[in-house]
């Protein structure tokens, strides 16, 4: 008996059906190119089960465009023929939105006002304008085009943008103003999302100060790169703030060429990072593992120090001051051409409170940054001393609170720089951003 019911419900599921008509409501501002596609793919149904499989995968590419508030079909039969009518019903969404809001920046708020224009030529194409201001002469304004390229999976996306960025680096004594723009692709791809682009900046190191060190004055004045970057980002955790579980990764690499293409005045970047998150077993307890690691390479003697690495600071190495981490000149941080860090948290619930926002937080973070990247012919145990002999660490406890896309740190910090130039401070520190070491 078990086995003829089985039998006749799947001849329910493959029961031959014809799609004849499929009409389309509220595609006001929307091209039939977008369309069409899905149309097709329902029209072609043979089978019952074969047809609200395409109407799944339609509602599915059709929302992933980010242009409709709502997508519902309705199946009926038709009157005159032997075959069934298709009712697809969508509702745009507004098509200008303005936002005002905070962003967490780099330890510092930032003042975001967005502005978007989505399904601006009638196939999906976002064009968004953004300025974030911060409270220490920082700045950037940048706006980007989006274009979608396939109609199966709506995350395969063009971009170009233009951008103008302020950053008062007062730990380096200078401000960086760049102008550029870029053009690329972001697609996902089952190891993660993955983008490559092509950028052009005109940078200014400017704003020296009497006490700026000759190290960075040698920095000073205009110049130009141009670059092909491309990364690849995977994110399985199940929170940006408190993650109990998965893995998150990244690693990017840039090719560039400085000052119009002079002869020998060429580096290779590349960095990444992974974090591990786990539950400690039969306990509500969370431990976190992360490790950061980069590299540039050149022939060139002096990279610009706006593509150097640097370390330290409440979102970096607790327990020193912003970039405090590695080669110094005085008071100014001259950052470094290879790094590595490595952090180790253990958060934990409040006790009595029985709010998700609040974590106790224990760390120990610590890394090296060399002023010289070591040559791939180097010796492996000549490597380790140089990372060894540069070591700095710090560990503390602290307060950690979700504030929803990231989360800030009140961390009591004990460092120990050992023999590094460095610059600690200990007591509390502050740290607001999303992704920490």
């Amino acid at each position: 008996m078990e086995q003829k019911q089985e039998r006749k419900d799947g001849i329910g599921e493959e029961m031959p059906i014809k799609v004849g008509k499929v009409k389309v409501k509220g595609a006001k501002a929307t091209k039939s190119s977008l369309i069409v596609p899905e149309v097709k793919s329902i029209l072609g149904s043979t089978t019952q089960k074969e047809l609200f499989e395409n109407l799944k995968a339609a509602h599915t590419h059709l929302h992933a465009y980010g242009i409709f508030d709502s997508v519902s079909s309705q199946v009926d039969a038709m009157d005159d023929v032997d075959a069934l009518e298709v009712l697809l019903s969508l509702r745009e969404k507004k098509r200008h939105t303005v936002h005002v809001g905070m962003e967490a920046g780099a330890n510092e708020v930032l003042t975001n006002i967005s502005a978007q224009m989505i399904n601006v030529l009638g196939g999906g194409e976002p064009i968004k304008i953004n300025a974030c201001i911060g409270h220490s002469r920082s700045s950037s304004y940048d706006i980007t085009f989006l274009k979608p390229f396939s109609h199966q999976v709506a995350q395969y996306n063009f971009f170009s943008s233009l951008y103008r960025r302020t950053t008062n680096h007062f730990a380096s004594v200078h401000t960086d103003l760049t102008t550029g723009t870029t053009m690329g692709f972001k697609v996902p791809t089952r190891l993660g999302q993955y983008s490559c682009g092509l950028s052009f900046d005109c940078r200014n190191i400017t704003d020296l100060r009497p006490d700026t060190p000759l190290p960075i004055r040698l920095h000073a004045g205009y110049g130009t790169k141009t670059s092909f970057q491309h990364s690849l980002e995977l994110n399985l955790t199940d929170s940006p703030a408190f993650p109990s579980k998965g893995v998150r990764c990244r690693l990017s690499q840039e090719v560039a060429t400085l000052d119009s293409f002079n002869e020998g005045k060429r580096f290779f970047k590349t960095d990444g990072d992974v974090q591990v998150n786990s539950r400690v077993p039969f306990t509500p307890l969370v431990f976190s593992s992360s490790l950061q690691a980069g590299g540039i390479f050149s022939n060139m003697e002096r990279i610009p120090i706006s593509d150097l690495f640097f370390l330290g600071g409440p979102q970096s190495i607790r327990g020193y001051r912003l970039r405090g981490v590695g080669p110094r000149a005085g008071n100014a941080s001259l950052g470094g051409t290879a790094f590595v860090a490595a952090g180790a948290h253990l958060f934990s619930p409040l006790p009595y409170i029985s709010s998700d926002r609040f974590r106790l937080h224990l760390f120990a973070t610590g890394g090296s940054l060399l002023s010289e990247t070591p040559s791939r012919h180097s010796p492996l145990s000549r490597t380790a001393r140089l990372f060894q002999r540069e070591f700095a660490w710090s560990y503390g406890v602290g307060l950690a609170v979700n504030v929803g896309v990231g989360r800030i740190e009140f961390n009591y910090c004990f460092p120990r720089p050992g023999e590094v130039q460095s610059s600690p401070l200990q007591g509390l520190h502050v740290g607001l951003g999303i992704n920490f070491l």
